[in-house]
């Protein structure tokens, strides 16, 4: 999915295979994110492929699929019998889509998922991932510029992260057994190199914030690993008393759909075509809960009115002109001198420090500690929740917590992530509330 066959190592695979078993259908799905895709859509076509995955405008390329139009003429050229465009329902769907990106999807969408990106060979993140990864980061290097500036650090710009990214993941990806880099585990492997990226920024240690799905992959209860789990990872499972599971993944899931399909009875709620509603609601109760509420669409119409208001303000503002040749010698790194000693240091021309405090300064205050009382905070930014399903009871004010307890979930990245808590006590204010968003570093509880 992330590209990176390269084209004559495709041609054996599908070659091999098609050699193996005559008979059956070979679809090739390769992204176009580090610039192999469309040699590698020849080469498989050549060897015996009988489906090329393509993209169109306005959502090819990039991290998406090679077009469907170059995809199509080059197969033609080479010989291959491909049908006709129909060049009315090609355009057709192409202003379809065209009309959603300029209604809602391109203000979810990074201008740099149009571009590709030969740095992507290494770690092999999918185009499908990088889009959501795109978003992700936005939101993380304002998280991890607020923490630096409050510490009189010089923050980090999207890139930087983005490359400390990179490198993460291709330190990562071997510890954890290398999971294929398709949904779910991509997004496993690319959430805790993230984690790792920021605590590292921050001075901390790497599997310090590995959120609950991962770990599950991690114990074997989505199926065996493909390879060895690095020793810091056993280590780690060995330390937190986790238990491995070798057994068969669907055993660990109770048959719950009866349940479900009862409370959809409860609330009125049509179980939908072939009960693909009840699966939906099995899967992620709290999501479609949300969702049959009329919460989600609130948040989103929120959230999306929020990012057209930015884009206007950003596009009324007259920005200073810079011409091509001006930015181009300013430095972006110096090496100076103190004391003789030589420090390389990345330069800043005020919009990057000057964003990150400006983050810091508009930052509501806190609840602070009021003679014994204690806080705890949240350790990242997401979606706050007291409870991660309906089935389960939530702390509320008398409870006494022990340090190591799980009192919170945070859903980020697509995840949900336990909090627990790093101190003992009595639970007197619950400050966050269940299914609002959360930034890093707020108060979550107040303790004494």
């Amino acid at each position: 999915m992330a590209g990176i066959g390269r084209p004559v190592s495709i041609g054996k695979m599908v070659k091999g295979i098609r050699e193996r078993h005559p008979d059956i259908i070979i679809q090739y799905h390769g992204h176009s994110t580090p610039g192999f895709s469309v040699a590698s859509s020849l080469e498989a076509a050549r060897n015996g492929a009988d489906i090329i995955d393509v993209g169109m405008e306005p959502l090819s390329w990039g991290t998406g699929h090679a077009d469907l139009l170059t995809i199509h003429e080059m197969l033609r050229d080479a010989g291959f019998s491909v049908p006709d465009i129909n060049t009315k329902a090609y355009m057709h769907v192409r202003s379809l889509t065209q009309e959603f990106v300029d209604d809602f999807l391109g203000y979810y969408i990074n201008p740099k998922n149009r571009y590709m990106n030969s740095l992507l060979i290494g770690p092999g993140l999918p185009g499908g991932m990088m889009g959501s990864l795109m978003a992700d980061l936005e939101n993380n290097v304002k998280s991890v510029n607020k923490w630096l500036v409050k510490r009189d650090k010089e923050p980090i710009t999207q890139e930087q992260l983005l490359l400390q990214l990179f490198d993460e993941v291709k330190h990562a990806w071997p510890k954890l057994g290398y999971p294929p880099l398709v949904t779910p585990f991509s997004q496993y492997v690319k959430n805790v190199s993230l984690m790792n990226a920021i605590q590292l920024i921050k001075g901390k240690e790497r599997w310090s914030m590995i959120d609950e799905n991962t770990w599950g992959m991690i114990l074997g209860r989505s199926g065996q690993l493909p390879g060895e789990l690095g020793e810091e990872i056993m280590n780690l499972a060995k330390a937190q008393e986790r238990e491995f599971f070798t057994g068969t993944p669907q055993d660990l899931y109770p048959n719950q759909l009866d349940e479900f399909r009862q409370k959809m009875k409860d609330k009125g709620w049509d179980v939908g075509q072939d009960e693909e509603e009840l699966f939906e609601y099995a899967m992620h109760p709290q999501q479609y809960e949300d969702y049959k509420s009329g919460k989600a669409k609130e948040r989103f119409l929120e959230d999306l009115e929020k990012r057209k208001a930015a884009q206007q303000g950003l596009t009324s503002v007259a920005m200073p002109q810079t011409s091509n040749s001006e930015s181009n010698v300013m430095p972006q790194s110096m090496t100076i001198d103190v004391n003789g000693e030589k420090f390389k240091v990345q330069v800043a021309y005020g919009d990057a420090v000057e964003e990150a405090k400006a983050e810091a300064s508009k930052e509501e205050p806190k609840p602070t500690s009021s003679g014994e009382l204690e806080e705890i905070t949240a350790p990242l930014e997401g979606k706050f929740y007291l409870t991660k399903d309906s089935s389960e009871i939530g702390i509320k004010v008398g409870d006494k917590i022990s340090e190591g307890d799980t009192i919170a979930y945070i859903e980020s990245m697509k995840v949900i992530n336990a909090v627990a808590a790093d101190k003992s006590g009595e639970v007197v204010e619950i400050v966050a509330r269940h299914g609002d968003d959360i930034e890093e570093d707020d108060v979550i509880l107040l303790l004494k």
